[in-house]
């Protein structure tokens, strides 16, 4: 089991001493409607490429993916925010391959429907030198 894993498993066990049952009901029945949707099949797989896109990032610069795929790759990654625990601690996780990431010419974006200030505050709080 790698690292992210076992800080997934560990927090499942903090969170489930500590949440109501029915909020894991709630979790459950969600995971099951992203199966049934068949969400993941129908979504872009590997080897496949994705749609050009640009956003703002947490300093309000529009960024694309055209430019930062000119300097080399893009692992992208997809977080709901900074409330969420698995989010946080997966964005930390990253963080920390940084330096693994650069070496092979990659760039990692993260990607949040919250407001720029709230991912703003999430850089600056948990230290992330990530293009959120």
């Amino acid at each position: 089991m790698n690292k992210l894993a076992k800080q997934i498993e560990q927090l499942n066990q903090e969170l489930f001493s500590q949440l109501p049952q029915e909020v894991f009901e709630v979790f459950g029945r969600s995971i099951e409607e992203i199966k049934t949707k068949n969400i993941e099949e129908n979504s872009i797989q590997v080897g496949e490429h994705m749609p050009e896109f640009s956003l703002f990032n947490a300093y309000g610069k529009q960024i694309s993916s055209r430019e930062i795929l000119k300097k080399g790759k893009m692992v992208l990654a997809f977080y709901r925010g900074s409330w969420c625990p698995y989010c946080n601690l997966e964005l930390k996780f990253l963080q920390d391959q940084l330096s693994l990431l650069k070496d092979k010419n990659t760039t990692l974006v993260a990607v949040s429907p919250q407001s720029t200030d709230h991912s703003l505050a999430m850089v600056e709080k948990i230290n992330l030198s990530l293009k959120c």
